[in-house]
């Protein structure tokens, strides 16, 4: 218990680094945003969360082939995590369509995590 309680804790430190860009709840409205601005950071921890139990459902059907209940255990865990996985997705990007038709203009809806792109230099001793 007190191990799971630890590495809960280890796994979430870099959300408290970053909980000066939280917004202050001093009213209700800020209250609000805050519980938002939780929502928006643990979306995708949830996210990675039904992908990690994807993939040992994928490795536990692989591996223990011969062993039946484990190969069952495997095949729920990729089943339940397939769901859990279109489930977020799907109403993640159903919120942002809405977000989209209806011109919101709302920053409080967490939108998907973007790899930044930069410029690639320039190939050398490439030329034509």
């Amino acid at each position: 218990m007190k191990k799971s309680l630890l590495s809960i804790f280890t796994a979430l430190v870099p959300v408290l680094s970053f909980a000066q860009n939280a917004p202050i709840a001093r009213t209700v409205d800020g209250f609000l945003d805050y519980i938002l601005y939780l929502a928006g950071r643990a979306l995708p921890l949830l996210i990675l969360a039904a992908l990690v139990l994807f993939l040992y459902g994928i490795v536990t059907t692989y591996f223990f082939k011969s062993d039946e209940t484990k190969r069952a255990e495997g095949q729920k865990f990729v089943i339940n995590g397939i769901i859990a996985l279109f489930v977020m997705v799907s109403v993640w990007g159903l919120v942002n369509i809405l977000r989209g038709t209806f011109d919101l203009d709302n920053d409080n809806i967490p939108l998907p995590p973007a790899i930044p792109v930069q410029n690639a230099p320039a190939a050398q001793g490439f030329t034509r």
